[in-house]
């Protein structure tokens, strides 16, 4: 699922993980920050230092997280609980 900013530089995108280990269902949320062209283009140094981080420590996205069910659930309900706010229902 894909949500583009109103100002149409970033998009939030959502996508679900089903992983089967030991006969038990895991569900997680994965949820990426994607950034529409490159306005600022990061310096050599930067470029660098992240490839370095890259190297050191295996994380590549610094904009990404995965949530497991329990999240899930308590980030749906925190987003009802906005929704309702303005009258309106999830």
């Amino acid at each position: 699922m894909w949500y583009k900013c109103d100002c149409s530089n970033e998009v939030l995108h959502l996508e679900e993980d089903v992983d089967i280990c030991g006969g038990r269902k895991f569900v997680y949320l994965n949820i990426s920050i994607w950034h529409r062209g490159c306005d600022n283009k990061p310096s050599l140094y930067e470029r660098l230092r992240h490839c370095w981080q890259i190297l050191r420590t295996g994380k590549n996205y610094a904009d990404e997280i995965i949530l497991d069910w329990d999240d899930i659930v308590r980030l749906h309900k925190d987003l009802e609980g906005i929704v309702s706010k303005f009258g309106r229902t999830l």
